[in-house]
């Protein structure tokens, strides 16, 4: 494990076991710019199905891999909600530019649900070819050896912070965690994150999906 990865498990570790405050994470998080962090940074990792995947997606013609592709003949991918990060219309236009058909499977699932589908669905035509899960299920998947290694084209123009250099998973977009309120309930709209804690939204606050198996709420926290 590379000393970098060891350090973010026991950033998470810390983090999980309330032994950092959030001010704590935001320096951090600062720091890192878009980088590994809980900020919503996605991961993109080949999931370790196929007997010989690619390793590197360079030294041939986009010509050759188109054709490689239509040799396969199908992606399995999962979790991506056709309205988030525009995946909708990068799944059709993907589909009617190549010709080839697209399965993806569990739309709203969590990254906790995506390393599983690897697992339950080892040496079945079914499992999934890529995933998009949170930094801590890409740290903990690829310690756990659930990804084979993929190289973009682009894989030198990614900052460093935001890639496995062994090629096992790499930021492809990030977002941020923002506050929403509904003005017919919230009368005094909440500025920051410490207003939460004020009496006046008592059982008013929710979040999306569980610190346990998304990225999300952790992003929150």
């Amino acid at each position: 494990m590379e000393d970098y990865e060891a350090k973010e498990q026991e950033f998470w570790r810390k983090f999980g076991e309330g032994e950092m405050s959030r001010s704590q994470m935001l320096r951090r998080g600062a720091a890192a710019a878009a980088g590994l962090t809980i900020l919503s940074t996605p991961s993109l990792a080949w999931a370790a199905r196929r007997a010989n995947p690619p390793l590197k997606g360079k030294g041939f013609s986009m010509k050759e891999l188109v054709a490689q592709a239509k040799k396969e003949g199908h992606l399995n991918t999962i979790a991506l909600p056709p309205d988030w990060a525009n995946y909708g219309e990068i799944l059709s236009t993907f589909q009617k530019k190549y010709g080839i058909g697209i399965t993806n499977d569990n739309p709203d699932g969590s990254s906790a649900q995506e390393n599983q589908a690897i697992r339950s669905l080892k040496g079945d035509s079914r499992a999934p070819d890529v995933v998009d899960v949170s930094p801590a299920f890409a740290i903990s998947g690829t310690a756990e050896g659930l990804y084979a290694k993929y190289f973009p084209s682009t894989f030198s123009t990614i900052p460093r912070n935001m890639k496995d250099t062994r090629g096992f998973w790499y930021g492809d977009y990030w977002g941020a965690v923002s506050i929403g309120y509904n003005s017919n309930i919230v009368k005094t709209p909440p500025k920051t994150w410490k207003d939460l804690l004020k009496p006046d939204y008592k059982g008013k606050v929710a979040l999306n999906g569980s610190p346990l198996t998304s990225g999300s709420p952790t992003a929150a926290r």
